[in-house]
C-alpha cells in the first residue's frame, strides 16, 4: 500500500436540502476506505455562477488523508455522487444535486482527458478558496510556482520572499466568480420552513417528536436523532437559569441561545419563545420578531395566551411571521392560575379553550401547543383543528409531543413531571435516549398511560 496523500476536495449542492446533502457527503468521504478525513470547513454559502437560473449553493472543503491512487479516489466520488442521484450529464454551470470536485492531491500534478489536478479553474473556485483557507491557509493560494498544488512554508523555492507572497485569497479577490459567504441559516432556506410539512405530516397521521434545547451539542443530538421541531423555550429560566418560574427570562436570554441551537440543526425546525411581556402589543412582537428570526435564526416564535393574544398572531403572520400558539397551562400565567395545575377540567373551560384556540388557528398560528389538559380535550382539539396539536401533559391523542429535553434525560432537580419519562435510564447514552423517544412518539408508544394525566 502507498503512503498516504493529503487530498482536497470540494462540495458542493444546490439541490433539495442541500445543506443536509454536504453534510451527508462528508460523512461517505470519511467512511472511505483507506481513507481518513483529516479536517473539514464550515458550511458557505455561494451565489450560483452562470447562465442556468438556480438556487444558490451550499459549499465546503475536506482535506482526505488516503492511501488511494488519485484514479481510484475520482473513481470513488463519482461512485458517491451518482449515489445521491447526481449524473454528469447537464449544463456546465447548471444546478447540482451533488458535486464532489478532487482539488488537489498532495504535490502531484494530473492531466489526463477526464482527471486535472490541480484543478484548472482553482484560481477562480472562490467557493474552494475561502473554505480551504479556514482549515488550511498554507493550502488555499494557487498560481505560487507548483501550478497550484498545495506548497510547505518551508519550502527552500519560498523561503526567501515568503514575505512576499500574496495573500491566500488574493485569487479569490481578482476572480469574476460571487464570493461565499459563511452559511448561517439566519434566515431558512425554503427547505427549512417546515410549517407546511407538519400540516401535511398531520393529514398523513404521522406524529411529530419535538424538544426544547438550550445549547448547540444537545441541539445538535436531538437533530441526528430525528426530531422535528426543536423549541428555545422559556423553560430555560427554570433548567439552566435556577429559576422558580420562567417570568425572570428575558428576551435577550432567549436570542442567545437561540444563536447556539441554531449552530447545532441542520434539518429540525427552530422555534423561539416570546417570554413574560415580550408581547404586549404588536409594535413589540414585531421588534422580538426582528430579533429572534431576522438575527438570532429562528423559523418561528411561540406565544402563550389565549384570543387576546391573537390580534397579535394576526398580525405577525400578516407581516410573514409563523407563530405556534400555547394554550391550556401556560407558564407565563402561574401567578394568576395559582400554581402548575391542569386546565380544562370543567366543560366551561373546556369550551373557552375550544374557542381560543379556534380564534388563534384563524389570526394564522400554524401551530398549537396544548399543556396540561384532559387527554379528550386535546383529542377534541386535534380532530376539529386544521393545524397540528402538539401536546405536553396532554394525553396520546395529540399530532405529536414535546418534552423538556432535561425532563426527558433525567437531569431536571427535584421531581419530574408525572406526563414525562426517563428515556435515558437503561440506556447508554444521551444519542440512544433521544432516539428512543422518537421512535416512542413516532409508535405512539409515548405518552403510555402512566404519563397520561386525565
Amino acid at each position: 500500500m502507498s503512503a498516504p496523500e493529503t487530498a482536497v476536495i470540494a462540495l458542493g449542492a444546490n439541490l433539495g436540502e442541500a445543506a443536509v446533502t454536504v453534510e451527508r457527503a462528508l460523512r461517505a468521504l470519511a467512511a472511505l476506505p483507506d481513507a481518513r478525513l483529516s479536517a473539514r470547513s464550515p458550511l458557505f454559502r455561494t451565489p450560483p455562477w452562470g447562465p442556468v437560473p438556480q438556487p444558490s449553493f451550499v459549499n465546503a472543503v475536506a482535506m482526505l488523508e488516503t492511501a488511494l491512487p488519485p484514479r481510484a479516489l475520482w473513481a470513488a466520488l463519482l461512485a458517491i455522487e451518482q449515489a445521491f442521484g447526481r449524473t454528469r450529464d447537464g449544463p456546465r454551470y447548471g444546478p447540482r444535486r451533488l458535486d464532489l470536485d478532487l482539488v488537489l492531491y498532495g504535490t502531484r500534478r494530473i492531466a489526463e482527458p477526464d482527471l486535472t489536478v490541480p484543478h484548472p479553474r482553482l484560481r477562480e473556485r472562490g467557493f474552494v478558496l475561502l473554505p480551504l483557507a479556514e482549515i488550511a491557509p498554507q493550502s488555499a493560494g494557487p498560481g505560487r510556482g507548483n501550478g497550484g498544488a498545495a506548497c510547505s512554508p518551508r519550502c527552500p523555492r519560498h523561503e526567501r520572499r515568503a514575505e512576499r507572497l500574496p495573500s491566500p485569497l488574493d485569487p479569490l479577490r481578482q476572480s469574476r466568480a460571487p464570493r461565499p459567504e459563511r452559511w448561517l441559516p439566519s434566515i431558512p432556506e425554503p427547505s427549512r420552513w417546515r410549517s407546511r410539512s407538519f400540516a401535511a405530516m398531520k393529514r398523513r397521521g404521522e406524529r411529530i417528536a419535538a424538544l426544547t434545547a438550550y445549547d448547540a451539542s444537545l441541539a445538535a443530538l436531538a437533530d441526528r436523532a430525528g426530531v422535528d421541531l426543536v423549541l428555545v423555550g422559556d423553560s430555560l429560566g427554570m433548567v439552566i437559569q435556577g429559576h422558580a418560574s420562567t417570568l425572570p427570562v428575558k428576551l435577550e436570554h432567549v436570542a442567545y441561545h437561540t444563536v447556539a441551537v441554531r449552530r447545532g440543526l441542520r434539518r429540525a425546525l427552530l422555534v423561539a419563545d416570546l417570554p413574560f411581556l415580550s408581547y404586549p402589543d404588536l409594535p413589540s412582537a414585531l421588534a422580538a420578531a426582528r430579533l429572534l428570526i431576522g438575527e438570532a435564526g429562528a423559523a418561528m416564535l411561540k406565544l402563550e395566551g389565549g384570543g387576546h393574544v391573537a390580534e397579535v398572531v394576526a398580525g405577525l403572520v400578516a407581516r410573514e411571521v409563523p407563530v405556534c400558539a400555547h394554550l391550556g397551562l401556560t407558564p407565563q400565567s402561574v401567578l394568576r392560575l395559582g400554581g402548575y395545575r391542569m386546565q380544562g377540567r370543567e366543560p366551561e373551560e373546556q369550551e373557552r379553550l375550544c374557542a381560543e384556540a379556534r380564534r388563534l388557528v384563524a389570526a394564522g398560528a400554524s401551530l398549537l401547543v396544548l399543556e396540561c389538559v384532559p387527554s379528550a380535550l386535546a383529542g377534541r382539539l386535534r380532530a376539529e383543528l386544521p393545524v397540528p396539536v402538539i401536546g405536553i401533559g396532554a394525553g396520546p391523542d395529540c399530532d405529536g409531543q414535546i418534552l423538556v429535553i432535561h425532563d426527558l434525560l433525567g437531569l431536571t432537580p427535584g421531581r419530574r413531571p408525572r406526563f414525562c419519562r426517563d428515556f435515558l435510564a437503561g440506556r447508554g447514552s444521551v444519542a440512544e435516549a433521544l432516539a428512543a423517544y422518537v421512535a416512542a412518539v413516532k409508535d405512539g408508544s409515548f405518552p403510555g398511560p402512566e404519563e397520561t394525566l386525565a
